[in-house]
């Protein structure tokens, strides 16, 4: 689990960027005040100063107590712990230090300042060592002032569009909307204007500093090859524009394309809206046309995309193999997480069990949900975010979109359309092992949330959501989907 003091940084993190955004004196009077209790407590966690002063004053306590002594005073032997560390938890630091407190305090009452030297120098290196506490409270724990977000404004983006296309004469950026959604990109969307092209409206999606998935589809530069490749092939997706790969201007690779017309309908666990019958039967049309993409796999886009590591296996049996025994420990080993019971429990039942299937495996989304797709009036105009797609099982991308659409039609209903969609039937037993396949990944996405607050400064405080809301959600499901699956299995 993080560690408190990398939990704090993202709140105080946070709490700044909202102090930063608001004129109101009594929300940003509450924030310092909280920013304050914050820092105490992340200095707490800094045990050796603790350590230090405790010692110190145990060394005060004894000469003080000579002293006293020396001058004929009584004073009771105190007793002081002798088992402290650095690993020794923030509460029986303070209770030691309140217990010296009292100590010396009783000490102090049998001294006169102006009685000896010995006593007014001991008195002096008393209150400094004791001011020294409260001194280190104006000390700041260094915390990191942003997020990961890039730091892209309207006028560097049109500095740069000015340096890339010199032609653009009287370029001028008359909209910009820097998107706050989603994990592994950002998005900006700018309309802009100049002699050459009139009005046009683009979007900018840019790789980011922390990642939570390490899949080779979160290069923005093999996404661009993807969605050409889908472009290609007729699906409606955002048309690039071109794809930038020098890192001086934003710190990063991004995509510059069209905005495609039309708006989000939904989330990615479905629609809140009253969706008419004729955007679900566009929506489904959609997702069957690109299960039923014959894909060239000597395509040089193909070849250039993330659908390179999928494309020496040629039935979903060898897909689903190469997932299992590949793709999920690449992933795990490139997020750096560290391995969990569960985890491990599930991603060895897949390689133990996965389904025979020789059929050839279809072109996966693996995130086609309202999330994803723009609708203009009851039509998809682009599919978007193609970084997780790849080739498989179409159970696979079956499993979300119908969960997007469970408030519309059920399971049955969605595999009876989606066979007279594409020709294809979904064994149970499939479906089922799929599920458990999506838990791994979620568990994946999950724990590196977690790995990523605790290793990175700069993680979006987002982050925390897939770490602690939904982790223990997702463990309670595993005995459940494992046990079902394995029913299935049995009674085929």
């Amino acid at each position: 689990m993080p560690k408190p003091l990398q939990l704090m940084k993202q709140i105080r993190s946070a709490m700044n960027s909202i102090n930063l955004s608001t004129d109101n004196p009594e929300y940003q009077n509450l924030l310092e005040s909280a920013d304050l209790l914050l820092n105490e407590l992340m200095l707490q966690t800094e045990t050796g100063f603790y350590l230090d002063y405790i010692n110190k004053g145990k060394l005060l306590l004894s000469e003080g107590e000579q002293i006293v002594t020396r001058l004929g005073g009584v004073v009771e032997p105190s007793n002081v712990r002798k088992d402290l560390s650095e690993a020794s938890s923030p509460e029986i630091f303070d209770n030691e230090i309140e217990h010296l407190h009292q100590a010396l305090a009783e000490l102090v009452s049998h001294l006169e300042e102006q009685r000896s030297a010995e006593e007014k120098d001991y008195l002096v290196r008393l209150s400094d060592w004791e001011t020294s506490l409260y001194s280190r409270r104006a000390n700041q724990v260094v915390y990191p002032p942003k997020s990961a977000r890039l730091e892209i404004t309207r006028e560097k983006l049109q500095a740069y569009l000015q340096k890339k296309n010199p032609q653009w004469r009287g370029l001028e950026i008359r909209d910009f909307t820097s998107l706050h959604g989603g994990f592994s990109k950002q998005t900006v969307l700018f309309d802009c204007e100049d002699s050459v092209n009139g009005k046009q409206s683009l979007v900018m999606r840019a790789d980011v500093p922390v990642k939570l998935l390490h899949y080779d589809g979160c290069d923005v530069t093999r996404e661009y090859y993807m969605i050409q490749l889908m472009d290609k092939l007729g699906l409606p997706v955002a048309k690039t524009r071109w794809l930038e790969q020098d890192t001086s201007h934003f710190d990063c690779n991004f995509i510059v394309s069209n905005k495609s017309p039309g708006r989000i309908r939904g989330a990615s666990m479905g629609s809140s809206e009253q969706l008419p019958e004729g955007l679900v039967d566009s929506m489904l049309s959609t997702f069957y046309k690109m299960h039923n993409l014959l894909l060239d796999r000597e395509d040089p886009l193909a070849i250039k995309s993330h659908l390179s590591e999928w494309l020496p296996h040629k039935t979903i049996y060898e897909t689903t193999k190469h997932y299992v025994n590949v793709f999920i420990p690449n992933e795990i080993e490139r997020t750096g997480i560290k391995p969990t019971p569960d985890l491990i429990r599930a991603v060895t039942w897949l390689k133990k069990n996965i389904p025979e299937c020789d059929e050839p495996p279809v072109i996966l989304h693996m995130d086609y949900s309202f999330n994803n797709l723009l609708f203009d009036g009851n039509q998809i105009s682009a599919i978007l975010d193609w970084e997780t797609s790849r080739l498989g099982d179409p159970a696979d991308d079956i499993v979300w979109t119908q969960l997007s659409l469970s408030n519309v039609m059920d399971i049955g209903e969605f595999l009876r359309r989606y066979r007279e969609g594409t020709g294809r039937t979904i064994s149970e037993y499939r479906m089922a092992y799929t599920n458990v396949a999506k838990l791994v990944l979620n568990l994946i996405g999950a724990l590196n949330s977690i790995h990523c607050l605790d290793s990175q400064d700069n993680t979006p405080i987002k982050y925390t959501m897939l770490g602690f809301y939904y982790m223990p959600i997702l463990c309670t499901q595993l005995n459940s989907k494992i046990a079902e699956a394995e029913r299935i299995k049995s009674a085929d």
